[in-house]
């Protein structure tokens, strides 16, 4: 009886303490804090900020795995729903991410609209364009058109206070570059305290492009029309004898050119601007999905105030045709060259492999985990 009470209370003992119905322990150490940082980081610098979600899930993913007391069923469910998950995430992720680019790209093609409708509105009442930038006695350039057109921008407080007789990164005139307009300012244009004074819209000054470079005398009030403060001239519309439609007036580029500062693209940088692949890789729109880059735009406006977007690069004889006013007409539109062929992402998809394979590293380790609790059980 005694001994029948003995084996009755060992074997309850052994239900009780069995390595099946005991709570499995997570017993956590310096490989597994380092295999955490090292997936976080390298999901950082797959997918960018929205990547710390997936390291985050992944991560609880393999908690729960290996906290579960049968860790090959947990790994079947668990993959199920995360499936699932992934499924519903690339569904929804690629019309998100197309809605947020065409959404930048259309903000960007507005501020250049609206600077071209100020520069007209100049134009309606001075007889011309501005001049590209306005100079003191000695003939060095002291302010912007940018500067000029502001009251047509809405920007009239920010112009009664820039002052015409100190240069634009004068004393007072370089306070203001912290409140740059708006408008002059691309958001597809990378984000960061050095560029956030820049201008993301230039002028292309030459002779044979739509701004042109002389003095035509000296003196006069700063700001009064087209000979104004420094005697610099603006264009009219009978000087573009290829049509005002056929001519770029302002393109799209950040050239590192702080908004108020007289600084605009010369012809040739414009022409590296459209037609070369340096010029390219450096346009503010990209069609692209995560591992292809399938066409780089940039925006540009016309001398008659339309906004076109270009696929680039173009053709060097096509842009130099865009840029310059009196060099003959352009050919026909089906005629324009892209010499652009579609990029494989070799960083993405280099990134993505590390990712992925850091992700599946645990796998083994739950069945040699499971193989050992039955041995200890055994």
């Amino acid at each position: 009886m005694e001994t029948t009470r003995s084996e009755d209370s060992s074997s309850s003992a052994g239900r009780t303490t069995g390595p099946e119905s005991r709570p499995s322990r997570l017993r956590f150490r310096f490989v597994h804090i380092l295999y955490a940082l090292t997936l976080l980081a390298t999901a950082l610098a797959t997918f960018g900020p929205g990547g710390l979600y997936g390291g985050l899930l992944v991560l609880a993913f393999w908690t729960i795995v290996f906290a579960s007391r049968s860790r090959p069923q947990a790994l079947a469910l668990g993959c199920l729903v995360l499936l699932f998950g992934i499924c519903l995430i690339g569904l929804l992720l690629p019309s998100v991410s197309s809605a947020r680019t065409a959404s930048r790209r259309a903000h960007c093609l507005n501020n250049l609209k609206q600077i071209s409708l100020a520069l007209h509105l100049y134009y309606d009442d001075y007889g011309s364009f501005p001049p590209p930038f306005l100079v003191d006695a000695q003939g060095r350039p002291m302010h912007s058109w940018r500067v000029l057109i502001l009251p047509y921008l809405e920007q009239q407080a920010l112009y009664d206070i820039y002052r015409f007789d100190e240069p634009w990164d004068g004393p007072n005139n370089r306070l203001l570059l912290a409140r740059r307009p708006p408008v002059y300012g691309c958001p597809e244009h990378a984000p960061n305290p050095r560029n956030d004074a820049n201008t993301s819209y230039l002028a292309v000054v030459d002779p044979r492009a739509a701004w042109e470079d002389r003095v035509a005398g000296q003196g006069g009030a700063a700001g009064q029309g087209g000979t104004s403060g420094g005697g610099r001239t603006g264009r009219l519309f009978v000087d573009f004898p290829d049509g005002t439609s056929n001519t770029i007036l302002l393109v799209e580029g950040n050239l590192d050119v702080p908004w108020t500062a007289p600084q605009d693209a010369s012809l040739e940088e414009a022409v590296e601007l459209l037609a070369t692949e340096r010029g390219a890789n450096r346009a503010p729109h990209r069609y692209e999905d995560f591992f292809h880059v399938h066409g780089l735009q940039r925006s540009a406006a016309l001398v008659d105030g339309s906004v076109r977007s270009l696929f680039l690069p173009l053709d060097p004889g096509l842009a130099w045709a865009l840029l310059q006013r009196n060099d003959g007409p352009l050919p026909p539109e089906d005629q324009w060259q892209v010499n652009f062929r579609p990029r494989l992402k070799v960083a993405n998809c280099l990134r993505l492999a590390a990712f992925v394979a850091l992700t599946l590293l645990p796998l083994p380790w739950v069945w040699l985990g499971q193989r050992q609790r039955r041995k200890t059980g055994a």
